[in-house]
């Protein structure tokens, strides 16, 4: 919940905690209903016959759904439920019902515009849509009694994982006109604004209501009420898609119809064993069959007939519970019933059934319900034309208790009273405005059927409901990370509270941890967690299993992951849904850097690539001749030139003389390397014999494209042969070096005779001559010499020069 604290004052001054019945700046009429329980308040707002101007408010009203303008004002919808073809013409061009949308200001509730939502009606024809309007009317377009109604949550028909759907808002309605009722979806924003669908795929029947799910998937799904006698309860289930009309986005095109059908009830006639199994049976494609033509099939395929199915809703708390009253007669129970799906992911599967309220607990033909997100559910009854005044209850999910919230004004609706209307009224409509007004603030409509002139039709009241059981619920959410508050809606990612992860190195996770904070007195119900955006893909949240609850100034604790699939900056909004009214979608935006470690060896600055087999002694692989039981050193420099940390976990030696070959010093693995950093490793060979000796270096990191990066190492063990004096000359030269079948011998400026000799690695004389003085150049014959390495030793007076000569065939 947002952190201000707002007084309601309207006009005369008055506190809301000051008086329980108040009436509203827009009315002159005093409140319908009485408060019933201490702390529960009244605020009338318009009543029929009333009108903003010239506009007036009509009756019976009944389903609600409002939309915040984002400004001092809030737009209420609510159905008219006016049999065809009674009634006033309407904006779309005839009478009956029709939805009526009020400009309301939030702060004191004056009503300051209305007109009709409906502008333009779109109905099926069997393979396409016809639009008939004012200016094209037919009575087809004529609809008769909208009762209950729902404005669907945005999740409903737009997945936010995905982006399937729509975003375009909605609001939902059918007929209950018997079995021939049409479902509609009516469009309240950008291009869809005032025009209205018939859903054919939700099938024909006696509309009280059609319910979207709104839990954010791909599916659609749909809970319809079949206010007849007999009456059934039906899931419709479509899938979102990208592209289409905004209601074949929705998911309300081409999906298919279920009915429910509980394990041993037929018929309802006793509440079911708690938690008695249904299943969904699947009535297939429906939108060209008649309602009459599913009534029938409904009946052979068993789904259970209710004693005339009223309102429903979903558990903002449980995605999978959905409640809905059965209203029977004066003289019956009237129930309220809990479905239970084992997963509203695949509804299909069924669930379970429970009467929370079995009738025995005094109330009277309850019709609408509006649950908050706290664990209460208004329920509302319409005892008809009978001596019972009509009440509003609060009932208690956790708890299980019912207690009467409202009671009408006895002065109107009892036979006797000062200011008598009627004693046919009923209570409808009601739907939770906490995210407008505050804690606790319900809307609500009145009916009062007493005839009006045309274009009222008869008596009512719109008004605004104080209910202090769900006002004393009320959670505070708060969310933390690295002791930081992250404020809900935060679009700039910051790495101290851990929403910005900084780099982090592709394919390997890095973690934040978020808490939870319940800063209030009610308990706070985390209903679900989940990451949406652009690259979601790359964040994972891990948590207690939803639901679960929050104590007052308790905490429970989030894990977000973040595992970057590419290089790059990747972006993406978290999401923690609570029963805090105006902030129970608590959403941030969260960010990482996929960044790649790249691992290269250079020896003497030369680049050696992974996977080299031949050595070369310029950059060190080759560690040319070395006597036995002596050591040569090589240096290589493993070096990061990659943009993410380098981790070295290993360098091994493997290879048919690896044990020949070692790493000086004791390196302390792992070793990690910033990006444009190195490590110098030192090599060093001890051959144990004569001969060539080879090894591989084997490094490992996590270099995804080059772990583990071999290379070749190659030395020619050697004797001593009793040279113990070595000059060096510049002035001698052999070439080609290495040679095949012959080799020059070039010296420049001596004046002694040299003695030549080849000898192999044994010390064995191979070849023997002189250069007298002043000769310069020797070509050697080498054809009759294996492949290996030779010592070409030229001896003077003065002393010895060695020469490598390498034989290569």
């Amino acid at each position: 919940m947002k952190k201000i604290i707002t007084t309601l004052v309207m006009a005369g001054a008055f506190s809301v905690q000051a008086q329980v019945l108040q009436t509203g700046p827009s009315t002159s009429v005093t409140p319908y209903m009485w408060p019933a329980v201490n702390g529960a308040s009244v605020i009338s707002i318009l009543s029929s016959g009333e009108s903003v101007n010239g506009y007036s408010l009509c009756a019976p009203g009944d389903g609600m759904g409002y939309l915040d303008n984002g400004s001092p004002t809030f737009t209420v919808y609510h159905n008219v439920e006016i049999s065809y073809p009674n009634g006033s013409v309407r904006a779309h061009g005839q009478p009956g019902a029709f939805i009526q949308e009020w400009v309301i200001q939030k702060s004191n509730l004056q009503v300051i515009s209305g007109s009709d939502l409906i502008q333009n009606v779109n109905l099926w024809t069997g393979s396409t849509y016809t639009t008939y309007n004012a200016n094209n009317t037919s009575t087809l377009a004529g609809f008769s009694r909208f009762c209950a109604g729902d404005l669907p949550a945005l999740h409903a028909f737009y997945n936010p994982n995905t982006g399937k759907g729509t975003t375009e808002r909605f609001f939902m309605n059918g007929e209950e006109s018997g079995a021939e009722g049409r479902a509609f979806a009516h469009g309240l924003t950008g291009i869809e604004d005032g025009k209205s669908y018939e859903l054919p795929y939700l099938g024909k029947l006696s509309y009280e209501n059609a319910i979207a799910s709104p839990y954010p998937q791909d599916k659609t799904i749909v809970i319809e009420l079949d206010d007849s006698s007999p009456g059934q309860v039906y899931v419709y289930v479509g899938n979102k898609s990208f592209s289409g009309t905004a209601i074949e986005k929705a998911g309300l095109v081409g999906g298919k119809l279920y009915g429910i059908a509980v394990m041993g009830m037929f018929n309802e006639i006793n509440a079911p064993v708690p938690n008695t199994p249904f299943s969904l049976v699947d009535m297939g494609l429906v939108h060209t069959i008649p309602g009459a033509t599913l009534q029938s099939r409904s009946l052979d395929y068993g789904i259970t007939n209710f004693l005339r199915p009223e309102d429903g809703n979903w558990n903002p708390n449980n995605p999978n519970e959905f409640y809905f009253n059965t209203t029977n007669s004066i003289t019956g129970p009237s129930r309220l019933y809990r479905l239970r799906f084992t997963d509203i992911k695949n509804p299909e599967l069924g669930g379970t059934i429970t009467a929370v309220l079995n009738g025995t607990e005094g109330q009277k033909m309850l019709d609408n319900l509006a649950p908050d997100n706290h664990g209460n559910i208004m329920l509302q009854e319409d005892p008809g034309n009978n001596i019972y005044r009509a009440k509003i209850y609060n009932y208690n999910i956790s708890t299980g208790t019912k207690t009467t919230l409202f009671d009408c004004d006895s002065t109107r609706f009892q036979t006797g009273g000062v200011n008598f209307l009627t004693i046919d009224e009923e209570n409808s409509g009601a739907v939770d405005i906490q995210g407008i007004k505050g804690a606790g603030w319900f809307l609500s409509f009145m009916q009062a059927h007493y005839a009006l002139p045309n274009p009222m039709t008869e008596g009512g009241q719109l008004m605004a409901l104080y209910n202090p059981f769900t006002a004393a619920a009320n959670a505070e959410i708060n969310i933390t990370g690295n002791g930081q508050n992250i404020a809900a809606g935060t679009a700039s990612p910051l790495t101290a509270n851990g929403s910005d992860f900084g780099k982090s190195n592709v394919g390997k996770p890095k973690n934040s941890v978020f808490t939870i904070q319940n800063t209030s007195t009610g308990t706070l119900i985390v209903s679900s967690y989940y990451v949406n955006g652009i690259n979601a893909g790359d964040f994972v949240i891990t948590g207690p299993s939803t639901p679960f609850n929050i104590a007052p100034n308790g905490s429970a604790s989030l894990t977000l992951t973040f595992n970057a699939a590419v290089n790059g900056t990747r972006n993406a909004v978290m999401h923690v849904l609570s029963s805090d009214f105006d902030e129970g979608d608590y959403d941030f935006n969260i960010k990482g850097i996929g960044v790649t470690p790249e691992l290269d060896v250079k020896g003497n600055a030369i680049l050696i690539p992974t996977g080299a087999v031949t050595t070369n002694s310029n950059n060190g692989t080759n560690f040319g001749m070395v006597y036995v039981n002596q050591s040569k050193v090589s240096v290589f420099e493993l070096q990061n030139t990659g943009t993410g940390t380098l981790t070295i976990n290993s360098a091994v030696l493997s290879g048919p003389q690896s044990g020949e070959f070692s790493i000086i010093g004791t390196p302390s693995f792992p070793i990690t390397l910033a990006p444009s950093t190195n490590y110098s490793l030192q090599l060093a060979v001890t051959p144990l014999t004569t001969g060539i000796r080879n090894a591989n270096l084997i490094i490992s990191s996590d270099d995804a494209d080059e772990n583990p990066y071999v290379f070749a190492l190659q030395a020619s063990g050697t004797i001593d042969v009793g040279i113990n004096t070595i000059t060096s000359n510049e002035n001698v030269w052999l070439y080609p070096n290495p040679a095949q079948d012959a080799v020059t011998l070039k010296v420049q400026d001596h004046k002694e005779t040299i003695q030549v000799s080849i000898m192999n690695l044994l010390g064995e004389v191979l070849f023997n001559t002189q250069l007298e003085s002043g000769q310069t150049e020797l070509k050697i014959q080498t054809h009759s010499m294996v492949s290996g390495l030779y010592l070409v030793k030229l001896k003077q007076d003065s002393g010895y020069t060695m020469q490598n000569l390498i034989i290569s065939k």
